[in-house]
């Protein structure tokens, strides 16, 4: 029957027609054993994996009053996704018009370069890797204690470190992308739709020490101004989303659910895109953390890179991660940097001579 629902979950996705047709489909298998299996799939224009969790929680909890024999209802939701929309178009007006609209990337590049000429038929390849040896608790909570850092600063600074090793160069800018729910002026917590958020971020490195880098990318990420968060949006506006942007980092965060009625049973589902949809980024890379392990993958065009050299890529970036977690849970120092200080108008220099 496994076989039979992956061959159903690809038909419905193959249906798909976002001109004409629902974007949400579902189906109910029976196996031999009088077992039931509902299939829910999604286009990725209508929800994103927020939304999933918040789904299967709402599910769940259905299912558990039913159980119980309990009145049917759920939490209310927060604000809707056309009011959502709404407030991002009244956001976007005025930084057009306060003329605030910048790139933070526009005025270098980088990627990783290629391996091969670009000719012949595209083909899209998934490589997958996990990173032995470190718990994920240990990424997700006791690292970041020595720096005041979250858990995207410390895979960041790991990347960029691994970049900077193989191919050196002094700006180095990366599209990352979240959620799009880190907006305080307005709830969307649970909210179900696609609130993705990509936004160019340009790293200058000047010592590759994993304590330079580390305050490096904490202070440029924190840097990030208001208006980049709408970045995808003038991006698309300006019709420029179907340009090469060179490389994408994506951390997914923590992907597991299991209740009494249902689980999770896989971290990454990359047969889920359609296999001629090309990406506009030379190359992507994801992370995601799957029952106290840690996932990396990467999708590349095998016209302009070997996989020998995206391999490489991914295991430096794995001993990157590990060796910037050791480093953290060992470091017996607390290091600040200006942003731990709010507004106060303070150097990273004034403090270390002040912590010395």
């Amino acid at each position: 029957y496994k076989d039979r629902m992956k061959q159903i979950r690809y038909q419905l996705h193959s249906s798909f027609r976002i001109d004409s047709s629902m974007l949400v489909k579902t189906c109910v298998i029976k196996n031999s054993e009088a077992e039931y299996f509902w299939i829910l799939t999604f286009h990725h224009l209508i929800i994103d994996e927020v939304s999933i969790y918040i789904l299967l929680n709402d599910i769940n909890c259905l299912l558990e009053k039913m159980s119980r024999k309990q009145e049917l209802n759920l939490n209310s939701k927060t604000v809707s996704y056309l009011e959502w929309s709404q407030f991002v178009n009244r956001q976007r007006r005025i930084v057009q018009s306060n003329d605030n609209v910048h790139n933070p990337g526009e005025n270098c590049s980088y990627t990783v370069p290629y391996s091969k000429d670009g000719t012949g038929e595209c083909n899209k390849v998934v490589i997958s890797q996990s990173i032995p040896g470190i718990c994920a608790d240990d990424l997700l909570v006791h690292a970041n204690s020595s720096y005041h850092t979250t858990t995207e600063e410390l895979i960041i600074a790991a990347f960029v470190k691994v970049l900077y090793t193989l191919y050196p160069q002094e700006c180095i800018v990366l599209n990352i992308e979240n959620n799009g729910r880190n907006l305080e002026e307005i709830d969307v917590s649970r909210t179900i739709g696609w609130f993705t958020s990509i936004y160019p971020v340009a790293f200058c490195i000047h010592e590759d020490s994993f304590d330079a880098l580390i305050k490096n990318v904490k202070e440029t990420m924190r840097n990030v101004s208001y208006s980049r968060r709408f970045y995808s949006l003038f991006d698309f506006e300006n019709d420029s989303m179907h340009v090469n942007h060179g490389i994408k980092l994506n951390y997914s965060g923590q992907a597991y659910f299991k209740t009494e009625y249902m689980e999770i049973l896989s971290p990454m589902n990359n047969d889920d895109t359609d296999e001629n949809n090309i990406s506009t980024y030379d190359l992507e890379i994801n992370i995601i953390i799957f029952i106290n392990q840690i996932y990396v993958n990467a999708v590349f065009d095998s016209r302009k890179y070997k996989i020998e050299q995206i391999q490489q890529l991914l295991s430096g970036f794995c001993e990157q991660i590990a060796g910037i977690v050791n480093y953290c849970i060992n470091k017996n120092t607390i290091e600040f940097t200006p942003s731990d200080f709010g507004a106060l108008d303070i150097t990273q220099d004034e403090l270390d001579s002040l912590f010395d």
